[in-house]
């Protein structure tokens, strides 16, 4: 009888255990702010490498303790997701591979990752969780950006969680050493941009500045 209790309290306890296991973080990576002070890949015998990932992110706009929005961002493979998305920096005439993989649950169109200053309209599309390789040579000096949509809407079109998929894209003069800073600016709406763009003169008008169509 107490053999039997015994074997009866290992069957009790062995369930509540597997109850008592801790659940599993299914909570996106942080969203971490990109300074572009470090450009992405590596280079290899003259060849940049480059591998960049589509994926989910939490953002904090103002601090961890205030609130959030889930977004899309683009990361380097193995480091968090950036705002904005890796810095690619090269010198005019340098050879580009790179390895890009949407880990979105949705079908993505990439535009930006091709020779510059090239047609703006050029896109990869990349179904979920597919892998595509590129390699170009980066173009002509300039700065340029990189970007994508889930929604197939514009760059001025897009809102909500696709709004963070953007980075910045520049070419150097070769020989050059550059001594600068780059900023980057994005704006995130849950309404469609074009709708706020007819506020946006009167805005920059009190900056001193003028927005171009």
């Amino acid at each position: 009888m107490r053999f039997w209790t015994r074997l009866g309290m290992m069957f009790l306890i062995l369930p509540l255990l597997a109850f008592t296991q801790p659940a599993e973080n299914l909570s996106p990576p942080l969203l971490v702010a990109n300074d572009n002070r470090t450009p992405a890949g590596q280079f290899t015998n003259g060849v940049l490498n480059l591998q960049l990932e589509l994926r989910n992110a939490r953002w904090y706009p103002e601090d961890e303790k205030a609130g959030y929005r889930d977004v899309y961002a683009f990361a380097e493979h193995g480091r968090p997701p950036q705002n904005s998305g890796p810095l690619i920096r090269v010198a005019q005439g340098t050879q580009i591979h790179a390895m890009v993989r949407n880990m979105l649950p949705s079908p993505a169109k990439i535009y930006g990752l091709h020779r510059h200053p090239g047609d703006p309209n050029d896109a990869v599309n990349l179904a979920a969780n597919e892998t595509r390789e590129l390699q170009f040579l980066a173009g002509e000096p300039g700065t340029y950006m990189y970007w994508a949509t889930t929604s197939a809407e514009p760059l001025e079109g897009r809102s909500g969680a696709e709004s963070m998929l953007f980075g910045a894209f520049v070419i150097d003069p070769p020989g050059a050493k550059p001594d600068d800073r780059i900023f980057v600016l994005g704006i995130w709406t849950k309404k469609p941009r074009r709708a706020l763009r007819n506020k946006f003169p009167q805005s920059m008008a009190r900056l001193g500045h003028t927005l171009n169509a």
